[in-house]
């Protein structure tokens, strides 16, 4: 989903393997320590964490250099997982069983539909 970014910094393909690589190392890390982290920090709090990183790695991807903007794309694909994680404990706390798949299902066709739909213009804007 992020591949096109590191290029824009100038990165060949064997680049961008190696930071997503690191990235993805990165969100498997956070997702092993994501109870501690919880109990540590608790939901609403690691959710308001993840939701300001992932907004901060989007917002500011285009106005700063290359040292900065790899960190930003780290920063978006580890905080990603934790964000998912926490979005779905939350929402497990107040769904009825019966109806948590359903919600869950649907929660993640919405939560991918405005990038569907805004992607366009905003790589034009880009």
């Amino acid at each position: 989903m992020y591949q096109h970014i590191p290029q824009e910094y100038g990165l060949d393909a064997k680049y961008v393997g190696i930071l997503f690589g690191i990235g993805y190392v990165l969100a498997a890390l956070a997702s092993h320590f994501y109870p501690q982290l919880r109990q540590r920090f608790g939901s609403l709090v690691l959710l308001g964490v993840t939701t300001a990183a992932l907004i901060a790695s989007f917002i500011f991807a285009k106005f700063v250099g290359v040292t900065i903007g790899l960190i930003l794309i780290l920063l978006r694909i580890s905080s990603s997982t934790t964000f998912n994680n926490t979005r779905s404990i939350l929402l497990n706390r107040v769904i009825e069983s019966r109806n948590r798949a359903t919600a869950l299902s649907t929660l993640t066709v919405l939560s991918q539909l405005p990038f569907t739909i805004f992607s366009y213009f905003i790589g034009k804007y880009i």
